[in-house]
């Protein structure tokens, strides 16, 4: 059958008052919002496997919210628990827990409580308006938006600068998937106003200059050794303006890819693209050479997540802030021929603050006075230098098996 698609969106912004995830300096709570928050869906299906990625706008997902969402789509829809991929674009301008406004102590759990039926009913929306593909495009660019914002440490100086974008045509899925990897805090931690941050102000972009009702969804990458280039780890104070310009840049990067995006993928009738999608349990010891089996409570264990389309283009999730290098590897590692990755993907098994940071083993064995070991991102981290190893081996292993190589 021909492969179908839809893709939405719904606002989840909340009530102002309370605080805004990210950034331990912030000192007060939200006051307003600037620009709404949004969770954005593609829903897919080729006659028999359905399956679905929703980015949302907030820090990261709870994991009691990921476990109702998915409770909650699969009885509403033909989507299984383990192809549906939950992740935020990590925007430090979102809702989280902390400080709030005088009796809005329970604020961000009443919050909380109701997410899973935004969520939900906008996967329910996206899957009940499935309709044929009719073209599908896909090409790489490049994107200068990130730079390693470790500076003291050369060892870990990579930063993955590939712009993946998928151009997707019909009547329901009128849009474009754009994947690259940079923090989402170009709004420093005196902003108290709800922003979707950079990535925001790109799909607005993009959808106003492709017009026609055009949908845009952004996939976040490994970025954990990533800031914007111009918002230095110290985060010095910043405008809109500032974070607009941001998000322009951004857009001009993902249209000139899809100016020069040739490869054009046949998707109609008989010969239309399969789908593909599911789920792989990964256990991340606590240190390195524990063994699972005989200490299981020293245990992380988490899931990485696969969309694949035939064998062109397959959508990743990963769990933590993983370094940039992680994201290249999988990229590397998987046999579809485009790849997109998506970090911070939540699971119903383990609280995403469980698994903060995955650094490289070099930033483990980086040194510098006056810093923790391996640095704030190393302090973070599951100590084991081996954890983002085990994840992007998971990954790939479950892309490909989903291939059938």
């Amino acid at each position: 059958m021909a492969l179908k698609a839809s893709m939405r969106s719904a606002v989840i912004t909340p009530p102002v008052g309370l605080f805004q995830g990210g950034y331990g300096a912030r000192k007060q709570h939200s006051i307003g919002t600037h620009d709404d928050l949004h969770a954005r869906c593609i829903a897919l299906s080729d006659g028999a496997t359905a399956a679905a990625a929703l980015v949302a706008d907030i820090v990261r997902i709870p994991k009691a919210v990921a476990k109702k969402t998915k409770e909650l789509v699969a009885k509403a829809t033909p989507i299984e628990p383990d192809r549906l991929l939950l992740a935020a674009t990590h925007t430090h301008s979102g809702p989280g827990p902390g400080r709030t406004l005088p009796g809005f102590a329970r604020a961000f759990d009443l919050y909380a409580e109701l997410l899973p039926y935004h969520l939900a009913g906008l996967v329910y929306e996206a899957w009940s308006s499935v309709d044929d593909v009719d073209g599908l495009s896909l090409g790489r660019g490049e994107s200068h938006l990130g730079h390693h914002r470790r500076t003291w440490d050369e060892s870990t100086n990579y930063v993955d600068r590939e712009l993946v974008v998928a151009r997707l045509r019909g009547r329901e899925c009128n849009g474009v998937l754009f994947n690259v990897g940079t923090h989402a805090v170009k709004m420093s931690p005196e902003n108290v106003h709800y922003s979707a941050d950079y990535p925001g102000f790109a799909i607005k972009a993009v959808e106003r200059v492709i017009g026609g009702g055009a949908r845009g969804m952004f996939f976040q990458g490994p970025c954990g050794n990533v800031n914007p280039w111009n918002q230095p780890f110290e985060n010095p104070r910043t405008t809109f303006g500032d974070c607009e310009e941001l998000g322009d840049l951004l857009a001009g990067d993902v249209l000139s890819a899809l100016g020069k995006a040739r490869d054009a993928i046949d998707v109609g009738g008989a010969s239309g693209l399969s789908v593909r999608a599911g789920a792989k349990e990964v256990a991340i010891p606590e240190e390195p050479g524990l063994d699972p089996a005989a200490r299981p409570d020293d245990v992380v264990r988490a899931k990485v997540y696969a969309i694949v389309l035939g064998d062109v283009l397959s959508i990743v999730g990963v769990p933590g802030e993983m370094f940039s290098r992680f994201g290249r590897m999988i990229k590397d590692s998987v046999k579809t021929k485009y790849c997109i990755v998506q970090e911070i993907a939540a699971n119903e098994l383990v609280e995403q603050d469980d698994i903060m940071y995955v650094p490289t083993r070099e930033a483990f064995a980086a040194r510098k006075e006056g810093l923790p070991p391996g640095g704030y991102e190393v302090m973070a981290a599951i100590q084991n230098p081996e954890a983002g190893y085990i994840i992007c081996e998971a990954a790939s292993s479950l892309v490909n098996t989903l291939l059938g190589t």
